[in-house]
């Protein structure tokens, strides 16, 4: 009999690491695609909005405002639109660190994140050697059996 365990304590580990990652992800992108980035500029008469999914959403200029020069409009147009993206950016941090319990400028080491993937891959790759090899052997057994069964 072989001693090799599919589901070792690494290899269940590492599956359930990966189960909750991918439930958190999708989890954000749930909750992303509900935040709305808001900006003003002149005193509200300028308002302006920020999505994940559609960039600026929606802006708004009020009727008083269009008598102003037209690079006054632009300016308040732009500062309205800097300030909802920012807000967007913001809540985007705030989801990331509720999610992950990191910062979004908290930043990973890329050599670190190669380091745990190619680990990671590793662990599964060796777990699914030895599966396969206990395959082969209960196969062989099988085999093995059916054959003796046939003589008799």
């Amino acid at each position: 009999m072989s001693d090799y365990q599919f589901g070792g304590e690494r290899f269940e580990r590492s599956t359930r690491e990966a189960e909750r990652s991918m439930a958190k992800i999708g989890d954000m992108q749930v909750r992303m695609a509900a935040l709305v980035g808001r900006g003003e500029a002149a005193e509200g008469k300028v308002f302006a909005e920020s999505t994940s999914k559609d960039g600026i959403s929606k802006v708004f200029i009020d009727p008083r405002m269009l008598r102003s020069p037209s690079e006054e409009i632009s300016e308040q147009v732009r500062t309205a639109v800097n300030a909802a993206i920012m807000d967007l950016q913001v809540q985007m941090q705030e989801l990331s660190k509720e999610i992950f319990g990191m910062e979004a400028t908290d930043v990973l080491d890329p050599e670190e994140a190669r380091a745990r993937v190619e680990e990671l891959g590793n662990a599964y790759a060796g777990e699914m050697q030895g599966l396969l090899r206990e395959i082969s052997s209960q196969q062989a057994r099988a085999k093995d059996a059916v054959e003796r069964m046939q003589r008799r």
